[in-house]
């Protein structure tokens, strides 16, 4: 079976990039949308870091959290 990790990396980059991006456009600190969707203090930081992955029911949270359609967070 072939590995599709160079692709789910690409994919998991974007995400973390375009998580970055809603959040300050939505002028939203880390904190709070870790408060808001029920994380631990410093959850978005890892996630947008690429310490933690970005869950697909995290991002349904955070898309709702910040106003963005889901598919915002995918390229």
């Amino acid at each position: 079976m072939k590995s599709n990790l160079p692709a789910q990396e690409k994919i998991n980059e974007y995400a973390r990039q375009q998580l970055k991006k809603a959040r300050k456009e939505a002028g939203v600190t880390q904190d709070e949308l870790c408060k808001s969707i029920g994380k631990r203090r410093n959850n978005i930081s890892d996630m947008e870091r690429g310490r933690l992955e970005i869950s697909f029911a995290d991002m349904v949270l955070m898309a709702e959290k910040l106003e963005k359609p889901l598919d915002w967070f995918v390229e």
